[in-house]
């Protein structure tokens, strides 16, 4: 065996014992808005490695041929949640986007349920690229998802990012392999030795006033806390 080839080989035995998981995730776990604000959140399938190292199945298949995501509400600290109010698709030309919109997510939205669905066409020579993978993890972009934020102070919202369709596997790698993220057991296009099925994720985002409206609050209460005081030295004269 020649040097090279003892090296290529070496190289394939590294990336096989490679392994992937894949999360459905916001670009933050929580996000700090005043109330009543439109609020964008960014949504990206992303992709971590098991050893750390430069190894992505992404760049090896070439990105993805075509993605799915859903948000959903959770929860809400009072009766006046955070509300989705749209959701946008990662519309452009591999290997920057997606050139062909499945689901726009209009048919379904409300202010709890947002999802799209978009892919590349046939003629395209290339996926959809993840960014910079930095200690083995990477992520797609895949769209925004769009609040407005609840009119309440200190209130907390939570969302689910998931899968847009678990039965079909919206989620798919490119050329050559075109493997099934939402399902590493399809039968067709299914690796579960390679990678862990896409798996959801939560985030929040939670209402805080500006300073300024804080001050406001506090000078609105300073006449009822000396009323309290005037209050209190008048039962003790008596």
């Amino acid at each position: 065996m020649t040097v090279g080839g003892g090296l290529a080989c070496w190289l394939n035995a590294a990336h096989a014992a490679t392994t992937y998981s894949y999360f459905y995730v916001a670009g933050q776990p929580e996000y700090d808005v005043v109330p009543g604000t439109t609020v964008e959140v960014p949504l990206y399938l992303q992709e971590v490695n098991s050893d750390g190292s430069s190894n992505s199945l992404l760049a090896s298949e070439d990105g993805l041929s075509a993605a799915g995501v859903s948000v959903s509400f959770l929860a809400a600290s009072d009766s006046g949640p955070t509300s989705i109010t749209g959701i946008l698709a990662n519309a452009s030309s591999p290997t920057s986007g997606f050139d062909y919109i499945q689901d726009s997510g209009q048919a379904t939205l409300t202010s709890t349920y947002a999802a799209l669905s978009e892919a590349t066409n046939y003629s395209d020579t290339n996926g959809v690229a993840a960014g910079t993978q930095t200690n083995g993890q990477c992520e797609v972009f895949l769209g925004t998802l769009q609040l407005q934020a609840s009119a309440a102070s200190y209130e907390t919202t939570t969302f689910n990012v998931g899968v847009y369709n678990l039965d079909n596997g919206t989620t798919q790698t490119a050329d050559p392999d075109y493997y099934d993220l939402d399902n590493n057991t399809d039968p067709f296009a299914g690796n579960a030795d390679l990678y862990s099925s896409a798996t959801s994720s939560g985030f929040s985002v939670v209402t805080i006033p500006e300073p300024a409206s804080l001050s406001l609050l506090a000078v609105g209460a300073m006449p009822l806390v000396q009323r309290s005081r005037r209050r209190s030295i008048d039962r003790r004269r008596r």
